[in-house]
């Protein structure tokens, strides 16, 4: 397909705004930036909060799928109602030319690759993750092992094209037997707000000076412990050394 012919698309997310993670912003951010580039978008995800479930935002339209409360905030499941099937035909009479996808185990990917192969439209997958979910339970843990590989052995036989958000991503695609058509990389915003009590630019810009910079959620999960725990460790050795960390999270105070 010619990108040139690709005027309308729908992506798939599990969450949006207010719920703030990395998915969700690369959703905005990819959804917003088509739009200024020219393309109508309507991004569907879940209506994880009883939220409103049709709107417009920076120029495109998002959709909330309606959603059982209170059975699992991080992995929301889907209720087949007349709110969804409203939804599907928003969709389909939208006519889109590419239906895109976010992460595998989800289960609005799966209903968007459902939708894609049943209206006929090319679809995609973005992959964000490099390693199995890891639960707070190692039984749970090994079971969402499974349920990954077997919600994964369906997508694949619906024979979407798969991408990742970096080469790490296709790496961990390969633990799937897929093997990815590309990268569609994330990004930053040009502008970042930092403590100005900080003179951080005389620092960065010191030859003298070796920097470290950490962009993203400040999660345990992402390593921002250890990360920091080690740069304690190193700080004492060498002097000319400092770390930036640019991101908001649970952690952050």
């Amino acid at each position: 397909m010619n990108n040139k012919s690709i005027r309308k698309i729908v992506i798939f997310s599990s969450y949006f705004y207010p719920y703030i993670g990395g998915i969700e912003r690369y959703v905005h951010n990819f959804s917003k930036e088509l739009t200024i580039n020219g393309v109508e978008v309507i991004l569907v995800v879940s209506n994880h909060a009883a939220l409103e479930d049709d709107f417009l935002i920076d120029g495109f339209r998002v959709l909330r799928l309606p959603v059982f409360k209170n059975i699992s905030q991080r992995f929301p499941v889907l209720k087949f109602n007349s709110d969804l099937m409203k939804i599907v035909n928003i969709i389909n009479e939208f006519d889109a030319d590419l239906f895109i996808l976010n992460t595998r185990f989800f289960l609005t990917s799966h209903i968007g690759a459902y939708l894609g192969k049943k209206f006929g439209k090319k679809t995609i997958l973005i992959e964000h993750g490099s390693g199995h979910v890891q639960l707070n339970n190692k039984i749970f843990s090994k079971f969402f092992e499974f349920y990954e590989h077997f919600v994964t052995f369906i997508l694949k036989n619906l024979k979407i094209d798969f991408y990742g958000v970096s080469n790490r991503c296709n790496l961990w695609l390969l633990h799937f037997n897929i093997k990815a058509n590309g990268v569609i990389y994330n990004g930053i915003s040009k502008v970042i707000h930092y403590d100005k009590s900080i003179k951080i630019n005389n620092l960065v810009d010191n030859d003298k000076v070796f920097s470290i910079m950490f962009a993203g959620r400040l999660l345990q999960t992402k390593g921002i412990i250890y990360l920091t725990e080690a740069f304690d460790r190193l700080s004492k050795e060498i002097d000319d050394i400092i770390l930036i960390i640019a991101g908001g999270g649970e952690l952050y105070n």
